[in-house]
């Protein structure tokens, strides 16, 4: 029997479940197109904002530079850089630099998302000496009584230089060049409904293969309604648009 073909006129007036389904049909879905090495094809510099991060993608994996470099990015200025690398160097060359990791996570993960903590950080008429004195001991206290030298005297320097609204990105520097020495890169996929575990395998797969054994992929799901079916997959500062969403807006393009 001959396949019945679906207009892109007819495709754009279809009931979203019907769309998500001749999506799938029609190999549309992510795995095909990962496989065959196109990046969103068809669509030219069509811009995708994920976790604050906005790219444009028009290229082919293969295009691309082939030892993994081209999927981090740098999200601070020089001074964040210069901070989080000094950090680094003098945490891996004294063998600390695990101690360090986690001072750092701690006080990110407890402390720079409390509104409390951040008045109190910006309060001016308490001493400076006093608010580093007070992150110290709170981090001891939560820590297990454990606060490396070199995290404290980091955290003191950024005090004096009046630098401490660095911290963030200081800190968001520091995880950057640990996953690039552990040859981690961090993975989102985004799906508009929940997936069975066997189509995830499938995806971590085809993540594993195109990243060619040269980077540890540290996969997440989320879930994003808007994007209607497929999905969108961000490895590192790359965003890759495998949706249902884009696919009906480029034919929607077509027809204007």
């Amino acid at each position: 029997m001959k396949k019945a073909i679906i207009s892109p006129r007819q495709f754009v007036h279809l009931p979203s479940q019907v769309k998500w389904k001749h999506f799938l049909k029609n190999d549309y879905s992510f795995l095909s197109v990962f496989k065959n090495k196109s990046i969103n094809p068809g669509i030219k510099n069509r811009p995708c904002n994920y976790e604050g991060i906005k790219y444009f993608n028009t290229k082919s994996m293969d295009e691309k530079k082939t030892d993994g470099e081209e999927y981090y990015l740098s999200m601070g200025d020089n001074i964040e850089k210069r901070y989080s690398l000094a950090l680094y160097n003098v945490g891996k060359k004294s063998n600390k630099l695990n101690e360090i990791t986690r001072d750092l996570l701690f006080i990110k993960n407890n402390f720079l998302n409390d509104k409390t903590f951040q008045t109190f950080l910006h309060t001016p008429n308490i001493d400076s000496k006093e608010k580093l004195n007070f992150l110290k001991e709170e981090c001891k206290k939560y820590n297990n009584n454990n606060f490396n030298t070199m995290t404290g005297n980091f955290l003191e320097s950024l005090f004096d230089s009046k630098r401490l609204t660095f911290l963030p990105k200081i800190i968001q520097e520091f995880e950057l060049l640990l996953m690039k020495d552990r040859k981690e890169i961090k993975c989102i996929v985004y799906t508009a409904r929940d997936i069975d575990n066997n189509y995830k395998k499938k995806i971590n797969d085809s993540i594993v293969s195109k990243l060619k054994n040269k980077l540890n992929p540290l996969i997440e799901y989320k879930i994003d309604k808007n994007i209607l079916g497929g999905l969108v997959l961000q490895i590192g500062n790359q965003v890759f648009d495998f949706s249902a969403k884009s696919k009906i807006e480029k034919i929607r393009s077509t027809l204007s």
